[in-house]
């Protein structure tokens, strides 16, 4: 299913399974087709849950200013527990 550089057998699994995110997801909430069947959270929901995983892949540098070592962790699992819940939202 990956089509893309690298070792695609470690992104299979996930591409499934966000695929099939997506597939109940809409079953649960239809849309009128005409509309081409998008349906999007809020534009500010999705730059908050980005805003997360930006800080959690890069703590030190996309991470607030005050950020110390020794918080690192807490913040870095802090911030991937919230763009789960959003995303899983």
């Amino acid at each position: 299913m990956a089509d893309c550089d690298g070792d695609s057998d470690d992104l299979d699994p996930i591409l499934r399974r966000l695929h099939a995110a997506r597939e109940r997801r809409r079953e649960a909430h239809p849309r009128n087709q005409e509309s081409g069947g998008r349906s999007f959270p809020a534009r500010e929901a999705i730059e908050r849950t980005m805003l997360q995983l930006r800080g959690a892949l890069f703590p030190m540098r996309l991470g607030p200013v005050d950020l110390r070592i020794d918080g690192e962790d807490y913040y870095v699992g802090h911030m991937l527990s919230a763009a789960l819940v959003a995303l899983r939202t």
